[in-house]
């Protein structure tokens, strides 16, 4: 089974990372100090093959995690590092747990005391044929989550195995506080709280894990089952027979274990792989006449049968299912979709040159000029990269402005040219019709964002916040919506950079939308 270059603990560190506070704060001199970072240590280390952003993306945070084992010492500690080592410890953990259960639950049958044989149907319906029940509904539920679209949000249990191991994170932040500094807290939390929200960013990559523990919990309980039945027969005096107060015959039950035998009678003698006909109607019990004529062979020739049922309908499946689920987890790692509005911010500082041009006036009036131009690589002009734009801008931006400057900024803002240039807040019923033809309009299986475009000096009305909610309806699935912020417009131009104060009463308002996949940034840097 060939594992995927990325880990969900990679996942973590990499929101760990992109959620840090950085020095310098300043812009143009962190892409300086990114570009650099690109042109000295990834570009020489990496062949042009593997030039896509997911490959560069997991270079640059390998280099950061060597950077800071170097600078910090080998004791650093990192979210996703403790993620990994928590999911071995829950792996131990709910495998001892499920021994234990199946152990408990197959001797509280075998408590014989040389009057009342174990009833092997009731035996069965509890350790097998529950079992069959689960998976007959979680297979019915998977089903329905993929017809309709309404089921497709994780169940409790998934949100309660999250919140398991987010708290098992910030526990083991406190636990080390000393070794964590002030400006990696937040951080540290933004890390964790992915295991929340992370199937919303990063699709089904996060609910495998706690499939592949419900399936390991299912191997150690059936390995319990078996060997407390294996450990019973061998130590102790065991019988077991049947009993219904239908009127049923032998020929009836040997029917029903005979079915239940088809997986391995074809490879077990006859004798081992179900009781006979003569067996089971010598192992019937009928209270009223005790046991005391009941053969001793056909009391114990259940035994056998009983173990391969646990085996191949209760063992098998866990196991195929964990292969399944393993296989799944690799799969969503290699269709992992990194593309989210801090990692694609990162690639453009990575990837975008620094182009310095000088003019050619005299000496004393020559005046260096800087700017940045969105040009990347050739080898990184992937698809992987390519995504639908759809610019929603209000009234008042779209009057003092041209089209072309705005796309200009949104290009570089970006890395993506808008697919459509939208005016809002004439009329709400018609902004989100518009949002909604748009959105009708992506190609099947292509990504596509919305970007909606704001003065960041007047606060958001309640309006936008509906706004916003409206649209993250119209698509069943998952899509970023950026907020880009510009400041109060001067004389000369519109597009001016926002005060750090109104962009944070933006954040925090935006916040209380509850929505992972909404960022707010400003759109001149």
């Amino acid at each position: 089974m060939k594992r995927s270059a990325w880990t969900i603990g990679d996942i973590i560190n990499l929101e760990y990372f992109l959620n840090r506070k950085t020095e310098p704060v300043d812009e143009n001199s962190l892409k300086e100090k990114d570009r650099q970072f690109y042109l000295e240590k990834i570009h020489p280390d990496i062949s042009a093959s593997e030039k896509k952003p997911k490959q560069i993306l997991k270079r640059w945070l390998d280099l950061k995690k060597q950077e800071e084992v170097q600078s910090s010492g080998n004791d650093i500690l990192f979210p996703g590092d403790i993620y990994e080592d928590s999911f071995v410890f829950f792996k131990f953990f709910f495998i001892i747990t499920g021994l234990i259960i199946g152990a408990l639950v197959c001797g509280s049958f075998f408590s014989y005391t040389g009057s009342t044989p174990v009833n092997v149907f009731y035996f069965l319906s509890i350790t097998v044929f529950l079992q069959l029940f689960i998976l007959f509904f979680l297979t019915l539920s998977f089903l329905l989550r993929v017809q309709f679209s309404l089921l497709k949000k994780p169940n409790f249990f998934y949100f309660f195995l999250a919140r398991l191991f987010e708290k098992f994170i910030l526990k083991a932040r406190l636990t080390f506080a000393d070794k964590i500094t002030a400006e990696k807290r937040d951080a540290f939390y933004s890390a964790a709280g992915i295991l929340k929200s992370g199937n919303k960013k990063y699709g089904s990559v996060f609910l495998w894990p706690f499939f592949i523990l419900m399936q390991i919990f299912g191997l150690g309980f059936n390995l319990g089952l078996l060997g407390s039945i294996l450990f019973t027969v061998f130590i102790f005096d065991t019988a077991f027979g049947w009993q219904s107060t239908l009127q049923m015959g032998a020929d009836v039950v040997y029917k029903i274990v005979d079915f239940m035998a088809l997986p391995w009678s074809w490879i077990l003698p006859s004798s081992i792989a179900c009781p006979s006909m003569a067996q089971i109607e010598g192992s019937r019990i009928v209270l009223k006449d005790g046991i005391v004529q009941l053969a001793t062979a056909d009391l114990v020739s259940w035994w056998p049968f009983l173990c391969l049922s646990i085996l191949f309908y209760g063992l098998v499946p866990r196991a195929v299912l964990l292969y399944v689920g393993k296989r799944a987890l690799f799969s969503s790692l290699d269709r992992l979709n990194v593309d989210h509005d801090k990692s694609r911010h990162l690639l453009h500082r990575l990837l975008t040159p620094i182009v310095s041009t000088a003019g050619t006036q005299p000496e004393e009036e020559t005046e260096k000029k800087e700017c940045v131009l969105p040009v990347y690589d050739d080898a990184v002009l992937d698809t992987d990269r390519a995504k639908q734009l759809f610019v929603f801008v209000s009234e008042d931006i779209m009057e003092g402005c041209a089209p072309q400057e705005l796309t200009s900024f949104i290009r570089e803002k970006t890395g993506n040219s808008p697919s459509g240039l939208f005016t809002t807040g004439l009329d709400f019923d018609a902004d989100v019709s518009t949002a909604a033809k748009a959105i009708r309009c992506v190609e099947q299986n292509a990504s596509f964002c919305i970007v909606l475009l704001y003065e960041a000096w007047q606060p958001p009305i309640k309006e936008v916040e509906n706004f916003i909610k409206s649209i993250r309806n119209l698509s069943e699935e998952p899509f970023e919506i950026q907020v880009l912020l510009i400041g109060k417009p001067r004389p000369d131009t519109i597009f001016t950079r926002p005060d750090p104060d109104n962009k944070r009463i933006w954040e925090i308002k935006m916040k209380q939308c509850s929505d992972p996949l909404l960022f707010v940034d400003t759109l001149v840097n």
